[in-house]
């Protein structure tokens, strides 16, 4: 799992000092999920699955958020995002730069990696068929109405472009529910459940074209 790989481990022990708390009930955003016992089988599941459930933040010591990475990341594309948010932090402790270029920059190289990701972590965070229809109704940025390309965006990519408005945000001021919004907050994961269809599953997607629907592919 990504938070047991040795070198995530090394690169957060070596950077950052880390912490955790428990949500459950006590946020209004905080996601549920069946019960999956340590013992049983498990598979990876896409980039930002599970974003009510937990949200990684990468802050500067004075607890301005760099990075917020919602749900599970496989290790090498979280150890990716990691390396990115050390980046960030040199910008923000930068001595040649104002406020305001500090500000700018941070919004340039989240929107970079936004559209800049190599197709394996792009492809790996497809939303799945339930969050498909969630985004397609409750937000107004992952839907692409017009242009050459059309249909519903990948998770990765909205959130470097939910970051890159928040250059450089108090974690006190941070608007988590609203930035975590990529889907239902209940998620369920039946695989290796016992009683449960161990089957491979194919997210149901929804991909539409000036609004209407034009393709689906379904579970299997």
């Amino acid at each position: 799992m990504t938070l047991s790989d040795a070198a995530v481990i090394r690169q957060l022990n070596h950077t950052f000092v880390s912490g955790w708390t428990n949500i459950q009930g006590k946020t209004e955003f905080a996601g549920s999920s069946n019960e999956h016992q340590p013992t049983w089988a498990a598979k990876t599941v896409n980039s930002c699955s599970g974003h009510h459930n937990i949200q990684m933040f990468f802050l500067t010591k004075e607890g301005r958020v760099l990075h917020c990475l919602p749900g599970f990341w496989n290790a090498k594309d979280f150890l990716e995002q990691v390396q990115f948010a050390i980046r960030l932090a040199k910008v923000h402790y930068s001595t040649q730069l104002t406020n305001a270029e500090r500000n700018e920059k941070f919004l340039d190289m989240h929107l970079q990696k936004a559209y800049g990701h190599d197709w394996t972590l792009t492809n790996g965070s497809r939303l799945q068929g339930f969050d498909v229809q969630h985004v397609q109704e409750k937000t107004d940025d992952f839907v692409r109405e017009a242009g050459f390309v059309g249909g519903v965006k990948r998770a990765d990519q909205v959130v470097h472009e939910r970051m890159a408005e928040r250059p450089f945000v108090p974690f006190a001021q941070f608007d988590t529910a609203e930035f975590i919004n990529l889907g239902i907050k209940r998620y369920k994961y039946d695989f290796g459940v016992p009683g449960k269809d161990e089957g491979h599953y194919t997210p149901k997607l929804t991909r539409t074209r000036g609004g209407k629907t034009v393709a689906k592919e379904a579970a299997d």
